[in-house]
């Protein structure tokens, strides 16, 4: 029997985030145990950010840095039937986006994900 993709992909892009990546991964934590997938991309970091995700459980891809290049690396990873990219992350805790994925319920299709997404301009 073949796996089903998850039907979210979060994308994070990061570079020296350590201060502000605690709450975040805390949330994202819940959404990777409901099936969720989170990809954290790593652009060339010289604080613990990379270490801090991965004492939390998080896998860190890497990158040349540059967000750009940080979201490439990512979605050609992601295995999602749709994309959320949450940048920067200290905007991540206050945008729609992180609202959204508070009420987010696994058994929303990602047809009405991507249509959120494209109302929100995400």
């Amino acid at each position: 029997m073949q796996a089903l993709n998850p039907a979210l992909s979060i994308i994070v892009p990061m570079l020296n985030e350590s201060e502000q990546l605690a709450e975040l991964l805390a949330h994202l934590q819940e959404w990777q145990q409901r099936g969720c997938e989170v990809l954290l991309v790593d652009g060339g970091s010289n604080d613990s950010s990379v270490e801090t995700a991965q004492v939390q459980g998080f896998n860190v891809l890497h990158s040349p840095c540059g967000r750009g290049k940080q979201m490439n690396t990512g979605a050609a990873q992601a295995q999602g039937n749709a994309w959320s990219f949450c940048m920067p992350i200290r905007a991540c805790l206050s945008m729609p986006m992180y609202r959204f994925l508070q009420h987010y319920n696994n058994a929303v299709g990602a047809a009405l994900i991507s249509s959120y997404l494209a109302t929100v301009g995400c």
